[in-house]
């Protein structure tokens, strides 16, 4: 992380090891008390990675135990993947 104010992540979906372009990806963003921070915000899709930035208020820091989300479309199906 570049900073305690400024978020930034990527997903990446594979397929029998390639790299395969989600057709939407969104996301959420949890604190590590569990309130709700982003609540499936839309990514973009960049040669076929799904990326998101937040500039966080100072008042947020973030740190040990907050989780991020996300939901990947591929081919008709959502997948899920936290960490």
């Amino acid at each position: 992380m570049p900073s305690s104010t400024e978020l930034a992540g990527q997903a990446r979906f594979y397929v029998a090891g390639a790299l395969v372009a989600p057709s939407s990806a969104v996301l959420s963003l949890r604190d590590s008390g569990g309130s709700t921070i982003l609540d499936e915000v839309s990514a973009s899709i960049t040669d076929s990675i799904a990326t998101y930035s937040y500039a966080a208020p100072s008042t947020l820091t973030y740190g040990e135990g907050w989780t991020v989300e996300w939901k990947l479309t591929v081919s008709g199906s959502v997948y899920q993947a936290e960490n």
